[in-house]
């Protein structure tokens, strides 16, 4: 079976609006959620803000170019919008591709979001652990967006590692963010 160019154009297209579809459901979700909902006392790094603040400094608005759009500064960390459930949150500079781990203390069935960005040269691992059997393995571009993975903890712990794959040097922000 061949495939023309219009049928390419149309699964773009419908790949698009899908992608779409999802962004403004999840703006959705998160602007629909009751403001005072409790928080699990998890531990780790202390709150950084509201969930509305997307600048680094806690209660500031986010820079925008004037038609809407956040500007995002050069570094990692301001790639990374910063929320009040945040458990950890660490930025570091690779110059190798040495493997970062560390660990949080979690309850078996936890919610958590794990967000991580990169800027550079190069691709970001992250390898989530204690997530599940056989864990998570994730990849991505140093660019302009960060991932977002929503993942359920399997057991009283779980280990996020992460390193640069990619010829230069890199910064990278990774944050774990309990879901109530």
């Amino acid at each position: 079976m061949q495939i023309d160019d219009s049928q390419r154009y149309s699964g773009a297209v419908l790949a698009f609006l899908t992608v779409a579809a999802l962004v403004v459901g999840v703006g959705w979700w998160v602007s629909a959620a009751p403001a005072g909902a409790p928080r699990p006392e998890l531990g780790g790094s202390p709150v950084v803000g509201e969930e509305s603040d997307w600048s680094p400094e806690a209660g500031s608005p986010p820079v925008t170019d004037g038609a809407g759009i956040v500007v995002l500064g050069e570094s990692a960390d301001n790639r990374l919008p910063q929320f009040a459930g945040t458990v950890r949150r660490e930025v570091w500079g690779f110059d190798s591709d040495e493997w970062q781990r560390w660990a949080i203390s979690t309850d078996s069935g936890a919610r958590f979001l794990v967000q991580f960005v990169c800027v550079g040269n190069g691709v970001l691992e992250v390898r989530l652990g204690g997530v599940g059997p056989e864990g998570q393995r994730h990849r991505l571009s140093c660019g302009d967006t960060f991932e977002s993975v929503d993942v359920t903890a399997a057991e009283d712990s779980m280990t996020v590692a992460f390193r640069r794959i990619g010829p230069g040097p890199l910064e990278a922000a990774v944050q774990i963010v309990a879901v109530p």
